[in-house]
């Protein structure tokens, strides 16, 4: 049984600063750079002694396999929907040649949990792959997610924030590089069998003219609930520029977890159904 409680009030504006270390990924212009050290995203990948699919095999690599990249090759190859420059590097005192879609963008570790990530591309929309890997075994579940709210983004992995079914979290988080553009983000849950989509939120605004910036407050969170997830959302506007006057209106609901999507405006619907 879900339990809501819908605030309606008025407040100021709040401000919810990220203040992990993150790597911003760029889905049009994604290259590796010389001396980088990156993950293997695919799983018993083929290491080539040349950038081509048919030379010869100098090894197989598993996930989550380091290599130090030495080059980016001119030549392309497509995988999974996108051109991948083929990537010179070095694994076990051997050199040779990866597809640049079977490298790990970033890599976010928390206990024995490793997140890997990269992308597809299926006509004109690009998916985020998402590889949850044990760090000890290398079974691995793989999620895809519908990038249509950004062009660029980043990771960052959390413990279960005070969620006692949630044993770690990913959080995919948004960059607005214009006004309108969302800058919000995307939690995935790792219960330690299952990696889901859990809660989304938005952070969009127009100068100061409207704003809407939704924030998820877990229990470990300053005025956080036992057991709860609290959606907060602001929706504020610019009545009067000169006088500054604005009027910013707040909605709180309060949901429990139970393994599937939030999906927050079902919810609040149903909370005055």
């Amino acid at each position: 049984m879900r339990n809501y409680v819908l605030v309606t009030f008025f407040c100021s504006i709040f401000n919810y600063t990220l203040s992990q270390e993150v790597k911003y990924i760029e889905v049009e212009n994604v290259h590796f750079q010389s001396n980088e050290k990156v993950y293997l995203f695919g799983n018993d990948v083929k290491l080539r002694a040349k950038p081509s699919t048919s030379s010869k095999v100098l090894d197989v690599l598993r996930i989550n396999s380091v290599v130090d990249v030495i080059a980016e090759e001119d030549i392309v190859f497509n995988y999974n929907g996108i051109n991948w420059n083929w990537i010179k590097v070095s694994s076990n005192n051997k050199v040779g040649y990866i597809i640049g879609g079977l490298l790990s963008l970033d890599n976010k570790v928390i206990g024995d949990s490793v997140y890997l990530i990269n992308l597809k591309k299926i006509d004109e929309n690009f998916q985020l792959l998402i590889r949850l890997v044990n760090k000890n075994t290398l079974e691995y579940i793989e999620l895809a997610y519908d990038l249509n709210n950004t062009d660029t983004f980043s990771v960052e992995v959390y413990g279960n924030k005070g969620l006692e079914s949630v044993k770690d979290m990913l959080l995919v988080n948004f960059m607005a590089e214009a006004c309108g553009i969302d800058g919000g983000g995307c939690y995935f849950f790792n219960d330690g069998k299952s990696l889901t989509k859990a809660i989304q939120y938005s952070q969009i605004a127009d100068g100061d003219l409207y704003w809407l910036n939704e924030k998820v407050v877990f229990p470990n969170n300053y005025k956080g609930v036992k057991n709860k997830i609290l959606f907060i959302s602001e929706h504020g506007e610019t009545i009067n520029e000169e006088k500054n006057y604005q009027k910013i209106t707040t909605e709180s609901i309060e949901c429990v977890w139970e393994g599937k999507f939030l999906d927050i405006e079902k919810i609040k619907k149903s909370s005055t159904d």
